[in-house]
């Protein structure tokens, strides 16, 4: 969430996040300098229609979403809203954050497919941890997004950490490349 966002964000910039929401992200999006405009959220998930009014009044930045397990509601957004704000998303120029924290886990059913895979704009950055599949100590996430986004993120991750945990992230491209 952190690298993605201060690659996207300037202070100031204006996000939406769904209310009530992961406070982690808020608090990250807050110390960048993000006005966070609270979206409602209900049993279909985040209100498109309010996304779309704020669209009409501000320039946003920002769309923050967890369409699959919104958290902590647990909510997931409908294919008809995922559609929608991906509409909203390339008329209004503004980019989903799309965090699928946990997307291997399933309570009821099949999971649907990330809305990146249906993004044919360069909208969404999707973005995840293998830390709830793995253990809670193996603090690896991973980005999906536009090739220039990587290199951007790779480089700003590089910097702020220039070592990282080669043993781990060894161990698991082994484990998922077999």
């Amino acid at each position: 969430i952190y690298l993605t966002s201060s690659i996207l964000l300037q202070p100031g910039d204006e996000v939406i996040a769904g209310t009530p929401g992961y406070a982690g992200a808020r608090r990250t999006l807050r110390q960048l300098g993000a006005k966070i405009n609270y979206a409602p959220m209900d049993d279909e998930g985040i209100n498109i229609d309010w996304v779309e009014q704020q669209c009409k009044k501000k320039d946003i930045r920002i769309v923050y979403v967890i369409p699959h397990h919104h958290h902590p509601t647990t909510v997931t957004l409908t294919p008809d809203r995922r559609l929608r704000l991906l509409e909203l998303a390339a008329k209004y120029k503004f980019a989903i954050v799309e965090d699928d924290y946990d997307y291997d886990f399933h309570y009821a059913g099949n999971p649907m497919m990330p809305m990146a895979s249906l993004d044919r704009n360069g909208n969404v950055v999707y973005i995840g941890a293998l830390t709830k599949s793995l253990a809670p100590a193996i603090r690896v996430g991973f980005v999906v997004a536009p090739e220039q986004f990587i290199r951007t993120a790779t480089w700003l991750r590089r910097s702020v950490d220039t070592q990282g945990d080669s043993l781990i992230e060894n161990a698991i491209a082994q484990l998922y490349s077999e």
